[in-house]
């Protein structure tokens, strides 16, 4: 009866074991995240880039807005990045909104550079899912300075 049980419950886990080597492979590679210059002002607007050259279609989410790229950013501090720090605006309790870019498009995005609170060097990091593969992967941007 041992045997039994344990056969039927392999034979539950293991289908759900298997691993998509398509999603094991996806590289962000082809996602470039690139601000407009490497230095800003407080007072300025980060424009940010995001090129989609995957051969595939992507998605971001955007937080109530399309004003409010979900993203989130790193610090650099004595040559490390600092832990993970939301923007205020994620805070915001409303739904994700979807956005498509298709393959081989770029799409531009702004962004004050007060929401950073402070002043330093900073990169952004934007998670990007890949719908084919089934599998989100976070993007980093180059490294740029606000003063």
């Amino acid at each position: 009866m041992k045997y039994l049980f344990t056969v039927i419950l392999l034979s539950f886990l293991l289908p759900g074991c298997k691993k998509n080597p398509i999603a094991v492979s996806t590289s962000l590679e082809q996602v470039s995240i690139t601000t407009e210059k490497d230095s800003y002002s407080q007072w300025d607007s980060v424009n940010i880039i995001i090129e989609n050259k995957s051969g595939q279609d992507i998605l971001l989410g955007y937080r109530c807005t399309y004003n409010n790229l979900e993203m989130y950013f790193q610090k650099q501090e004595n040559d490390k990045w600092s832990k993970n720090q939301w923007f205020a605006y994620m805070s915001l309790k409303c739904m994700t909104i979807i956005r498509k870019i298709n393959k081989d498009n770029t799409l531009q995005h702004s962004l004050a550079a007060n929401e950073f609170r402070t002043v330093g060097k900073f990169r952004l990091l934007v998670p990007v899912y890949f719908p084919e593969r089934d599998t989100t992967l976070t993007a980093f941007s180059n490294t740029f300075e606000i003063q």
